[in-house]
């Protein structure tokens, strides 16, 4: 109120009734009333408005701060997601390409080892020799099943295990 009336007084020209009630978002007829009153609040009750407007204004600053928090929260989380999409894709491709790249090398060299090894023996020296290997590859893989349900027997019963 304090506001309307001094622009009013100051600068009347300018400010006419119409471009107050545009500029404050009221009724014409309100800007009228108060221009026409003389209303002043009692010390009291203007500390009293003052002390609603303060706490309101740090009510409105505290929500806009955890609202601007949140809001970055929410875009870190999502950049860190996308970084670590990206590096995961990155990963797998790297990783398939090592593994194409090892199939490759690995079935070049077992099919010039079978193409020797047909050439120089027969059909049956070459099957016997598959089947040991074979049957050594299983052994292997029986031992080394064996080796590792004995750690987690040790590591269940608390004995130290074996290297």
């Amino acid at each position: 109120m304090e506001e309307v009336r001094y622009l009013r007084k100051q600068f009347p020209e300018e400010w006419t009734t119409a471009k107050l009630a545009d500029h404050f978002n009221v009724a014409g007829e309100s800007i009228a009333k108060i221009l026409r009153t003389n209303y002043q609040p009692t010390p009291e009750r203007a500390a009293q408005q003052d002390e609603v407007r303060q706490r309101r204004r740090k009510e409105n600053i505290s929500a806009d701060i955890e609202r601007i928090r949140a809001e970055r929260q929410a875009a870190w989380t999502a950049r860190k997601a996308e970084r670590e999409a990206t590096w995961l894709k990155q990963k797998a491709e790297r990783r398939a390409a090592q593994l194409a790249e090892k199939a490759e090398l690995t079935s070049h060299t077992k099919d010039s080892q079978q193409r020797q090894l047909k050439e120089t023996m027969t059909l049956d020296e070459y099957e016997r020799i598959k089947n040991e290997r074979h049957s050594a590859w299983l052994a292997r893989q029986a031992e080394r099943k064996r080796g590792n349900a004995e750690s987690l027997i040790q590591i269940k019963l608390g004995a130290p295990t074996r290297k």
